[in-house]
């Protein structure tokens, strides 16, 4: 069994990384050791972020004509040659990106042209894979909401073009999508891959991880700001005597945009009134390290969808401030529903309180979450079987 796998960049992000790791644990529970798993990406990784995955990571930033033409001609860079001769004896080739036709994200005048060459633009490797007839599958993603033409055109043209099957994360994301493509493709149902990721369990430090977001900055819609709120919160975790340790998810230095600037904005905020805190050195340690940092707080805070993941796929309870629905599903798999403020309907007043129900019940949760894992990775596995199960 060999997969080739496309659509993330291991570096800088630990959404990424969290997903391969589950790809990899998925695809040898399925299909035993002997599978093989090459990720192609169109950025050259640094080395810590492949440091811990158990598979090849290659680069390729070839255009989609000069990937055919190599194909055809069997003319071309040794790089373009070797992606090549990858697809040729791939069993399938997945696209692991996880979120898609957002509107919270992309909002662009439609025109059928124009998004054509855009998808061939960003997805070569795929347009070349159906050419070479092989099975394609998007892997389990959010989807929508998709209200813009473009974002249904786009997901009409992916589920008719690109994709054999697709699979959502989320009720919502598969009622998104179906209600956009209609019966052109089957649309599967599973948790994110990511819930498979392994780690160490650690003895627990009395601190609590505070994921913080530049992405929800951007999506914020309360009248009190994002930073006040955290700060109010860091507040009170700092009168019951924890460390307060933020957790960057997205991180690369060569982006004003990214949660370690946010995380100092917010650090330095509690400076200001003499609470101290730590930022982790996400770039530097592995993301296995970063799970298993995340699995030893107390609790977590978080508005990163795949930090969420990595703390209750360790059994770690998680309080979320979300800005889409696939945190509420996440949520409700682990049966942790009560613990969730939305972007809009946030004050630091509401915040702090719902923080401190939280943190009293957080052996319940942690045992309530615990009891759910199997059952999480159960569904993930389940859904694989189907997705590649053409290939096993």
């Amino acid at each position: 069994m060999k997969l080739v796998t496309i659509g993330l960049t291991a570096e800088y992000n630990f959404g990424s990384p969290s997903i391969l790791h589950g790809m990899e644990t998925l695809l040898h529970t399925l299909c035993g050791d002997e599978a093989e798993l090459i990720n192609y990406q169109s950025t050259v990784p640094t080395a810590m972020a492949t440091a811990d995955l158990g598979f090849l990571t290659k680069t390729n930033s070839s255009d989609y004509r000069t990937l055919l033409k190599t194909w055809k001609t069997g003319k071309g860079t040794q790089s373009d040659l070797e992606l090549i001769a990858d697809l040729q004896s791939a069993d399938l080739v997945a696209d692991l990106y996880g979120i898609c036709f957002c509107d919270n994200l992309e909002r662009r005048t439609y025109s059928y042209p124009t998004m054509v060459a855009r998808k061939k633009k960003y997805h070569p490797i795929l347009f070349l894979a159906r050419k070479m007839g092989k099975r394609v599958v998007k892997n389990t993603a959010s989807f929508g909401p998709m209200e813009t033409e473009y974002n249904k055109k786009s997901a009409q043209f992916a589920a008719r073009h690109l994709y054999d099957v697709l699979c959502a994360r989320e009720v919502q994301s598969k009622i998104a999508l179906t209600h956009a493509i209609g019966s052109r493709k089957p649309v599967l149902l599973s948790p994110d891959t990511a819930n498979l990721m392994p780690y160490t369990p650690q003895p627990r430090k009395f601190r609590v991880g505070i994921s913080a977001s530049h992405q929800i900055v951007k999506q914020w819609a309360s009248p009190e700001g994002y930073i006040e709120c955290i700060t109010a919160l860091a507040r009170q975790i700092h009168s019951l005597g924890a460390d307060i340790l933020f957790l960057p998810n997205e991180y690369d230095p060569s982006k004003a945009d990214n949660d370690v600037a946010v995380c100092r904005e917010l650090q330095s905020a509690l400076a200001a009134q003499n609470i101290p805190s730590t930022i982790l050195d996400a770039e530097h340690i592995t993301s296995t390290q970063l799970k298993n940092e995340i699995a030893a707080c107390e609790v977590i805070v978080a508005s990163r969808y795949h930090t969420c993941v990595a703390a209750l796929s360790s059994g770690t309870p998680v309080l979320v401030l979300g800005w889409h629905y696939k945190y509420q599903e996440l949520l409700s798999l682990y049966s942790q529903t009560s613990w969730l403020i939305r972007q809009d309907a946030c004050d630091s007043e509401k915040l702090v309180s719902l923080f401190q129900r939280f943190w009293q019940l957080r052996e319940e949760n942690r045992a309530s979450i615990e009891a759910q894992i199997p059952l999480v990775r159960q569904k993930v596995i389940a859904a694989g079987q189907v997705l590649y199960g053409e290939v096993l």
